[in-house]
Formats: C-alpha cells, sequence, structure tokens
C-alpha cells in the first residue's frame, strides 16, 4: 500500500492545485499513523489510494469532488487522527 501511495503521489505531479494536495497530505498523514498503529489501518487507505489512482489515470488530475470522496472513504481515521498532537 505504500508504495501505491508513493506512486499516486509520482503521477499526480506538483501543479494538481489545492484539492489534490489536500488529499495526498492527508493520504501521507494517515500512511504515517497507521504505520505507528501495526497497520491498523491500510485496508481503508489503500481503498482511497486505489480510488484515486483509478480517478487520476482516467481524469488526468484529482478534482475536489475526487478529494472529498476520498476523504469519506477515510472519514473513520478522523478520531484516531485527532487523537494525535503534531510539533513542528
Amino acid at each position: 500500500m505504500y508504495d501505491k501511495l508513493q506512486k499516486l503521489t509520482n503521477q499526480a505531479g506538483p501543479a494538481g492545485g489545492y484539492w489534490q494536495e489536500r488529499i495526498l497530505a492527508e493520504l501521507h498523514f494517515c500512511a504515517g499513523m497507521s504505520s505507528a498503529q501495526q497497520h491498523r489501518f491500510d485496508r481503508q487507505l489503500e481503498r482511497a489510494v486505489d480510488f484515486l489512482e483509478s480517478y487520476l489515470s482516467r481524469e488526468g488530475s484529482i478534482t475536489r469532488s475526487a478529494a472529498l470522496e476520498a476523504e469519506e472513504m477515510l472519514s473513520k481515521l478522523s478520531q484516531p487522527a485527532k487523537s494525535y498532537r503534531i510539533v513542528c
């Protein structure tokens, strides 16, 4: 799954706009969170990554609607994600 996420990030490229950057950042955060919790969320992540990978190959970019649909797939990760404190 982590290789798929990196491939998606590479395919999406740097000029994808706000929604693409947003969902990719969320996916990378969730991947780190899943890894830290014995890969507990890998299945949900893989589903969202597969969806976006397919969408990107069909449409050429990740749009607002695609990002929001992927976020919905990750909605069960919201509570665990909010339990983290990010120190910059």
